[in-house]
């Protein structure tokens, strides 16, 4: 019996050893992916004139994406307030 229980344990070590490399791969391949709707996202911007802005007066920022002559208005006339996007914080669902 107590083989029975040792080699049960040491499945079950086996199979969560697997799982968590399992799902660290995963997290990894949604980050590459996530990586890359952020790239396409700011080349369409580029192609379409448009800029994605931060507005940090409120208690929750909020982002919006305008023409460039608009977002370049925006942060001109309120750089306290309006700040430009990198491509690395855009927010998904909001931002792309």
């Amino acid at each position: 019996m107590g083989q029975i229980h040792a080699r049960a344990e040491a499945n079950n070590a086996l199979i969560k050893a697997r799982s968590d490399a399992n799902d660290a791969h995963n997290r990894q391949v949604e980050q590459t992916w996530d990586d890359q709707a952020k790239r396409n996202k700011a080349f369409e911007n580029y192609q379409m004139d448009r800029t994605p802005v931060e507005y940090r007066g409120a208690e929750v920022p909020a982002h919006g994406t305008f023409d460039n002559p608009t977002a370049d208005w925006l942060v001109r006339n309120d750089p306290d307030h309006f700040q430009y996007v990198p491509t690395q914080d855009l927010l998904k669902g909001i931002d792309y």
